[in-house]
C-alpha cells in the first residue's frame, strides 16, 4: 500500500504521521511506500482565515493529484487546521483520501494496514 500526505502545514503533526506509520508497518514486517506533498501554511492560513473554503479544498486536489501520480493508493491531510474544507475538498478529490480525525481511528497499525477504504472516502 502506498501513502500519499499531504504534509507540511503542520510539520510536527506530518513527522508523527511518518513516525508511526513506519513503526506500524515494520511491526508487520512490510514496507512502507510513502510519498509527502508539501502544503503551504501561509496559504492554508489565507484561506482560513477568510473561510474559503473553494480555494483550500482546490489546494488540497492539486496535492492529491501530486500524490495520486505518484502513485499513492490513497491520501490524507495531516493538519488539523486542514479540516475546515472536508466536505468542499471531498466532492473535488481525484483520489480516495481522508481526513483522518474526522474518522475515529484508535489503532494506527489498522489504518496502515487494512484496506484504503478504512482511510476514507473520495474516488
Amino acid at each position: 500500500m502506498h501513502i500519499g500526505l499531504i504534509g507540511g502545514i503542520g510539520p510536527a503533526a506530518t513527522v508523527v504521521y511518518y513516525e508511526r506509520l513506519v513503526a506500524a508497518f515494520r511491526a508487520r514486517g512490510r514496507v512502507l511506500e510513502l510519498t509527502i506533498a508539501q502544503a503551504d501554511v501561509q496559504v492554508l492560513a489565507r484561506n482560513a482565515e477568510a473561510d474559503d473554503r473553494a480555494a483550500q479544498a482546490a489546494v488540497y486536489a492539486r496535492h492529491l493529484a501530486q500524490l495520486k501520480g505518484a502513485g499513492a493508493d490513497f491520501g490524507s491531510i495531516t493538519s488539523i487546521g486542514g479540516h475546515f474544507c472536508y466536505a468542499e475538498t471531498e466532492a473535488i478529490s481525484p483520489c480516495r483520501w481522508s481526513a483522518p480525525l474526522r474518522r475515529s481511528m484508535p489503532d494506527w497499525r489498522r489504518a496502515a494496514c487494512a484496506a484504503s477504504a478504512c482511510w476514507g472516502r473520495g474516488r
